[in-house]
């Protein structure tokens, strides 16, 4: 037993002190291409540059290495690994709309090598392709769907068996994609009960036809965490003309006759100064590009007045900040056996899980989904619910890494949000959310100040649109409807009370379901936009097709930022695709 122990953690050491190694490279006073953040898109771009051995690359990234804390690489820990130090612990705006019970909005983010990559769920979903099509009618050209599926395809590397042969699916690539080896009998059940309510099953990860029910592939290969370091940046770390720095955290964006020529970063309280030859490419995510865009001077000009920065160039950069809004609804279930006891999850699951058995921590406990229709918008034909399920009735992490904090007692009391943890852990149950994938409230990223440690005032703007709620309470009933399928009752699944105190209508009501829609949903960890890529006489736009941002040479945004508007689902591969194709059209136009 004690050799299954030591071999993990000895080569977890190995791994550690070989990417330290590349991280203590003497940095030269100048690169071609100087990325900031390892993320999703970070990584994917830092990878594909270096591969041309005439390029110098620089990736920096403020948070750590990813090699030191075994919990990153176990899919079942993915929310212990949130409000630690691999997460920037960010905190949303109070919101006047939605989100109204929490004491505190949570916005995780990753900060360490692999970004939110490393933290995530892991879920693997491409959108719809209509949503790419419509980004292209918004002026993003060369993003429509055809354009995109070659880098989809490009990065992935395939072993789910349904999957093999389909044109919309690849392998050899650096990405691995996999159904997951646990799964919970109830999450077939919820399937079967789909399509008793007349959808049908899909390959939800295709990006094609996916409205429906289906299993739900994931970044996972041998039971491990798949993040964008492990995947790209592995297969980079060992080339002379790539390094990585982690542990810099970047001040601002040096420039000069508006052409980006350098970074200005802190690196051990030492403050450094990189050039860059050729660009500089922001890939910090959708909260800290525009953070560190509007540090060096490019965005509204009013705000930055505002906080003391002088303005270079007049963008409209953190607006157009989009995010899924879900909610939770937790249901009981009669048959333990059926779904994820938390409290179950001790020492002999994770000895069955080094020893390769099976195991609940090899799985991020959400092997399927559904994407739905409610048929609102009759303009679009993408869908515009997402349901994810969790086949455990608590879903929130342990008690010190809870994501719920409720403000108000008598609510708390009410619908069992103040139950003791312990207590929750012990139940047998499922956790449904369904999820708003085209929101029409839109909310922005601000600076608080100019000082770059403080974190950005981050507001969302949650359900300030009816419209958003409307689907929503569709999104509820479906839920019910879907618990009342002969499929799901005959395995005693029973919804719990919904029935928020003071409103005098019954619990599915359109009354009594707004409000608590209103009150117990967040974020799905899913902001994007906030700095829209469209057209040359778009005016809300930051960047360029290209990626280039507008009135500023040699600098360009690469991340969930760029997206004109929020896709169809998890977010993760349409960063790892927006990697792919930005590092192309970097490396044409240095032609």
């Amino acid at each position: 037993m004690l050799l299954y122990i030591t071999i993990p953690i000895l080569l977890l050491t190995i791994l550690f002190f070989k990417l330290r190694k590349s991280t203590d490279t003497a940095l030269r006073t100048a690169y071609d291409y100087i990325v900031i953040g390892a993320g999703s898109s970070g990584c994917v771009v830092a990878s594909r540059l270096s591969e041309d051995k005439t390029k110098t690359v620089l990736l920096l990234e403020a948070g750590s290495s990813d090699n030191v804390d075994p919990k990153i690489g176990i899919p079942g820990c993915y929310i212990e690994l949130q409000r630690t130090g691999y997460d920037w612990n960010f905190q949303m705006q109070p919101q006047d709309h939605g989100a109204k019970a929490w004491n505190v909005i949570r916005c995780p983010r990753g900060k360490c090598l692999g970004g939110s990559s490393t933290i995530n769920g892991m879920a693997y979903c491409r959108g719809d392709s209509s949503d790419y099509d419509s980004w292209e009618k918004l002026g993003a050209e060369g993003w429509g769907w055809t354009d995109v599926l070659p880098y989809f395809l490009k990065s992935e590397d395939n072993s789910v068996p349904s999957h093999k042969g389909s044109p919309y699916h690849n392998s050899g690539g650096l990405l691995p994609v996999s159904e997951q080896r646990f799964s919970q009998p109830i999450m077939m059940d919820i399937i079967k009960a789909g399509l008793e309510l007349g959808y049908k099953e899909v390959d939800v990860s295709s990006g094609k036809d996916i409205i429906g029910f289906g299993r739900f592939p994931a970044t996972i290969k041998n039971d491990t965490r798949v993040s964008t370091s492990k995947s790209f940046l592995k297969a980079a770390i060992g080339r002379p003309n790539l390094t990585v720095v982690t542990g810099a955290h970047v001040n601002k964006i040096e420039l000069e006759n508006k052409r980006a020529v350098g970074v200005h970063f802190i690196k051990d309280k030492t403050p450094t100064y990189v050039g860059a030859n050729k660009e500089v490419i922001v890939s910090a995510g959708a909260v800290c590009s525009p953070q560190i865009l509007m540090l060096s001077g490019i965005g509204p000009k009013s705000h930055l007045e505002d906080v003391d920065i002088e303005c270079v160039q007049d963008l409209p950069v953190g607006d157009n900040l989009q995010d899924h809004y879900a909610f939770l609804l937790k249901a009981t279930i009669a048959n333990k056996d059926d779904t994820i006891i938390v409290s179950d999850a001790g020492v002999p699951t994770l000895i069955n899980y080094m020893l390769g058995r099976k195991s609940i921590l090899a799985s991020n406990g959400l092997d399927s989904t559904a994407f739905l229709r409610t048929e609102l918008d009759k303009d679009t034909e993408w869908p515009d619910l997402q349901l994810h399920i969790a086949p455990c009735f608590n879903f929130g992490g342990t008690e010190e890494r809870s994501l719920f904090s409720v403000k108000n007692a008598e609510l708390g009391t009410k619908l069992g949000f103040d139950k003791p943890l312990k207590e929750q852990m012990q139940q047998a149950g499922i956790t449904f959310m369904p999820s708003l994938l085209h929101p029409r409230s839109i909310g922005s990223i601000r600076l608080r100040d100019s000082n770059p440690r403080h974190p950005p005032c981050i507001d969302p703007n949650y359900l300030e649109d009816q419209y958003d709620v409307d689907v929503l309470v569709k999104g509820m009933r479906l839920v019910k409807k879907l618990v009342d399928t002969s499929a799901l009752k005959e395995k005693g699944v029973k919804l719990l009370n919904i029935q928020m105190p003071g409103v005098s209508e019954e619990e599915y009501s359109d009354v009594n379901m707004t409000e608590y829609i209103r009150h117990f949903g967040g974020t799905l960890y899913h902001v994007c936009g906030s700095c829209k890529m469209g057209s040359a006489d778009d005016p809300t736009a930051v960047v360029d097709p290209k990626l280039r941002v507008r009135g500023i040479e040699g600098l360009r945004v690469v991340d969930a930022s760029i997206m004109p508007h929020i896709v169809s689902g998890n977010t993760n591969a349409p960063c790892i695709m927006i990697g792919e194709k930005a590092a192309d059209l970097i490396q044409m136009d240095s032609k």
